[in-house]
């Protein structure tokens, strides 16, 4: 049977690099030669059924090199370069081991030889994983493609820039060669974590929040406020948005748009939008089209998985219809938080004056909620209440009052006596519901 312990299988390039470039060299050799037979034995490489041929061959090849390299082909070196270049053929090639190893959250890829990781407690390492070459790394990526959730599925320079969604949930981020100072395809691949928080009541209990902020945003969420979580990037953003969604009632309608799939909601009747690259004959479809789509769609919560250019102004004109609305961005603080959006808002095709949008913000908005990571520790920094714009020397400026606070994510998160519901106008009847 196969041994698809792929990890061990260049253990070699990990403890000795002489010797692992020469391993990895008669994988390339062997390889190569597989697949200049494989037509000829009538292997289909797709076919589940020609798997234990396709096995036999590599395995055959690799032992006509026996005693005529540099370094003994044993047993079990034999077995593991079976199962890297099986990999190879028909599935991650090196990146597999470190798609299947939970403790790694983050995948990043400099050059061929340069390979780097973020753990799950924050920390980076380089891995001496290798790939063959440019072409190598190429092939991996668009078998990737090939069979992601994504609607384009193919690997196109073309684009400059690709994202999309691997099988497994996970995101690929790709920056082509000829954007590249060096012409390496440039990759990041951002795992999806399945044994992943998704309650507020789960994250309360991981110290990501206290309990008392656990019931007051679950009070909130479910009395209609319009709540934006924000953060530096893997902060927690996402992992919060899906907490507050999935502490809404059963009974909603949840509308979102987002460009990768990453909300994960258990209501019944959540409507989850993507958007769509150009590709021929077919337009790009932007989240400011989706947004605009929103109220079409009889939502009670409308969702953007991350706001960051023109769909700002139309989600935050659909919050201003009553609408609820919920949303995440990349900010240094909830304050900061607020002065983006209403950036982002004056970034829009309509015009916007800087007034008009803090209005529009303020208005809209009811929380801050501020993510933030300090070291291998993510969690909830503060949570803030929007109150209505203050108009000072003749210019509308945001006012706010902090509900919850830390200065530290490893001090508890303290409310400070203000956390009270007052949702104004926008406070629902949900006796109706």
């Amino acid at each position: 049977m196969l041994d698809t312990t792929v990890p061990a299988a260049l253990e070699h390039m990990q403890t000795s690099r002489p010797k692992s470039e020469e391993v990895l060299a008669l994988a390339q050799r062997v390889e190569e030669q597989v697949i200049s037979e494989i037509e000829k034995e009538n292997i289909n490489i797709k076919s589940a059924d020609d798997a234990d041929a396709l096995i036999s061959l590599i395995r055959r090849t690799l032992r006509t090199y026996e005693g005529g390299s540099s370094f003994s082909l044993t047993p079990e070196l034999i077995s593991h370069l079976t199962s890297y270049i099986w990999s190879n053929l028909k599935g991650a090639g090196p990146l597999e081991p470190l798609l299947r190893d939970e403790n790694i959250w983050e995948i990043e890829i400099v050059a061929p030889n340069r390979v780097f990781i973020r753990r799950s407690d924050g920390r980076r390492a380089r891995v001496y994983l290798s790939f063959y070459d440019d072409s190598h790394v190429q092939r991996v990526v668009a078998r990737m493609l090939d069979r992601s959730l994504s609607t384009n599925k193919k690997l196109d320079p073309a684009l400059g820039i690709q994202d999309s969604q691997l099988e497994d949930g996970s995101r690929i981020h790709i920056v082509h060669p000829e954007l590249a100072a060096e012409g390496h395809m440039l990759i990041n691949i951002r795992k999806f974590a399945t044994t992943e928080k998704i309650t507020l009541f789960e994250l309360g209990r991981e110290g990501f929040l206290s309990p008392e902020s656990c019931d007051y945003l679950t009070e909130a969420a479910r009395s209609g406020a319009s709540i934006v979580i924000s953060g530096a990037p893997g902060s927690g953003k996402t992992t919060v948005l899906k907490a507050i969604l999935n502490s809404l009632p059963s009974s909603y309608r949840i509308v979102s748009a987002e460009e990768v799939l990453e909300l994960r909601c258990k209501l019944p009747n959540f409507a989850q939008m993507q958007t769509r690259p150009r590709r021929p004959e077919r337009p790009e479809i932007e989240l400011r089209t989706l947004t605009n789509a929103f109220l079409r769609m009889t939502p009670d919560v409308v969702v953007i998985g991350e706001v960051r250019d023109r769909e700002t102004l139309p989600f935050l004109m659909t919050l201003s219809t009553g609408v609820q609305g919920l949303t995440s961005l990349h900010a240094r603080s909830a304050r900061h938080a607020l002065e983006r959006l209403r950036l982002l808002a004056q970034l829009s095709e309509r015009p916007i004056t800087a007034s008009s949008a803090t209005q529009l913000v303020g208005d809209c908005l009811d929380l801050v909620v501020h993510c933030a990571r300090q070291g291998a520790k993510v969690g909830v920094k503060e949570i803030v209440s929007v109150e209505d714009p203050q108009l000072v020397r003749e210019e509308w400026l945001f006012s706010t009052t902090t509900l919850f606070e830390r200065s530290s994510l490893f001090e508890p998160l303290e409310e400070n006596g203000h956390a009270k519901l007052t949702l104004g106008a926008r406070t629902r009847d949900h006796q109706q519901r």
